[in-house]
């Protein structure tokens, strides 16, 4: 089969770039999402705002905190409304676009 080595070579190449691409997607919509969230979480002490971390553990990208009360803020108790910030930093984020469109410009 006559090309069969550039081929492989050049199908190894692209699933480099697509994966380099998906990171820096996941990258940049994590520290949006961290951005976003620090300015609109609710503040009372500020702890809670001073605890909101991004990091990368392997291939993913998490944001959160080690707050104990943090789940309680975001979700609401019955007798604490929600204010929610991670969930609606996380949807501005738009990840999804930004995934597409990185792996749309790797592949071309």
């Amino acid at each position: 089969m006559r090309g069969y080595r550039e081929l492989v070579a050049r199908l190894q190449n692209m699933s480099y770039s697509c994966e380099k691409a998906a990171d820096r997607a996941a990258e940049e919509a994590a520290r949006f999402t961290w951005q976003m969230a620090r300015g609109i979480v609710p503040v009372r002490t500020g702890h809670l705002r001073s605890t909101l971390r991004k990091q990368k553990k392997g291939p993913a990208h998490t944001v959160g905190t080690a707050c104990h009360y943090a789940f309680y803020v975001e979700g609401g108790t019955r007798r604490m409304q929600a204010q929610p910030y991670l969930r609606p930093s996380f949807m501005a984020s738009d990840f999804r676009a930004r995934l597409i469109r990185a792996l749309r410009e790797a592949i071309h």
